[in-house]
């Protein structure tokens, strides 16, 4: 007797999709029926709690409790958690309402501190009620708040000790300051001296006279232009052929 729940599902045992090039997708197609079983008989509605642990997520703890369904009903239980320091002095109080627990499940509820808890002991009760059934389980369990463990910082060994002379090398070591303010003076003088020069020689040139006169080009006059249209041409009286005056 009891309350159970299963399925059947349907689906294409070869992947469809296409055989071409390039990005090749296969397909499978399910559907799934749930389907709850009722035998009748007598009904023994029951929870159970397991243990808690704790642990810390980033820079949140979190406390988990193992929850059991160990009865023959579907049940929705709201779970409710007091947490204790060591003096007794209550920390935090917090409840949730759970969603479907099925017959011979078991779960996790879990309960998270916008903070991580100080390092000490606690205690944590946890209540679990099903208002429909009136089952319920209640448990007091020590919790433990340790140091979280820091990261395993990496260690580079030092380099082995040089054992052969260094080769000569033009450039001045990084161990010699003065060597290195000694090239960036020369360097420095080197490159004012250029524009000295560049200066120099620019005014010079600028200021030397100039010894060649430019000299006058002679354009010659143009040929006169006739102002009469009797030089260019003759004009003479055109008699056509047979003319006769009379």
């Amino acid at each position: 007797p009891g309350e159970y729940i299963t399925s059947v599902a349907i689906q294409n045992a070869v992947p469809t999709g296409d055989d071409g090039e390039g990005v090749v997708l296969k397909q499978i197609v399910r559907q799934v029926i749930a389907i709850a079983i009722d035998v009748p008989g007598e009904r023994a509605p029951t929870l159970a709690i397991d243990g808690v642990t704790y642990g810390d997520v980033g820079s949140m703890s979190v406390v988990a409790f193992d929850v059991q369904n160990p009865g023959n009903v579907l049940l929705k239980p709201v779970a409710e958690m007091v947490l204790f320091d060591a003096g007794g002095v209550e920390v935090d109080r917090q409840s949730m309402q759970m969603g479907s627990f099925y017959a011979w499940t078991d779960t996790k509820v879990e309960f998270a501190f916008r903070e991580r808890l100080p390092v000490g002991n606690y205690t944590a009760i946890l209540t679990v009620t099903d208002t429909a059934t009136g089952a319920t389980a209640s448990t007091a369990q020590p919790l433990g708040v340790t140091v979280p463990e820091a990261v395993e910082s990496i260690i580079i060994p030092a380099p082995a000790a040089q054992t052969t002379a260094p080769v000569a090398s033009a450039a001045p070591a990084a161990s010699q300051p003065w060597a290195l303010v000694a090239v960036a003076v020369v360097a420095t003088l080197a490159v004012v001296g250029a524009i000295a020069g560049g200066i120099v020689l620019f005014r010079r040139l600028k200021s030397r006279p100039r010894t060649e006169q430019a000299q006058p080009v002679h354009i010659p006059a143009p040929a006169p232009v006739a102002t009469s249209l009797t030089a260019l041409v003759s004009i003479r009286r055109l008699v056509p052929p047979g003319y006769s005056q009379h």
